[in-house]
């Protein structure tokens, strides 16, 4: 169960990666950190969710990089999937198709 300072974490470390992967010129790793702290909150951590997860995370930030989405969007698509990642794998699924609507070029 997640609990008020739970998030209060979570939006602090989202807001510190997305920051330094605008600071940090698109750095691999710190993709790989915003998979890893979603999916540790992850009821269910199969290969093929872990794969979405990371395809909706890298399309959002290609979406970040290109201005067609603002911070406080991508921190609100990415806050959504942190929250739906505890709750269960078909809202998670969900969240994440949702999340990257808009993104598709």
């Amino acid at each position: 169960m997640i609990i008020t300072d739970d998030i209060q974490i979570i939006k602090a470390q989202m807001a510190a990666f997305l920051l330094a992967f605008r600071l940090e010129d698109r750095n691999e790793d710190i993709s790989l950190d915003m998979i890893e702290l979603v999916a540790l909150r992850m009821r269910r951590r199969e290969d093929a969710d872990v794969f979405q997860l990371g395809l909706f995370v890298r399309t959002n930030l290609a979406c970040f990089e290109l201005g067609t989405l603002s911070f406080p969007d991508i921190h609100a698509r990415f806050m959504a999937a942190a929250l739906a990642a505890s709750v269960g794998p078909a809202e998670f699924t969900e969240t994440l198709y949702l999340g990257t609507r808009g993104c598709q070029s």
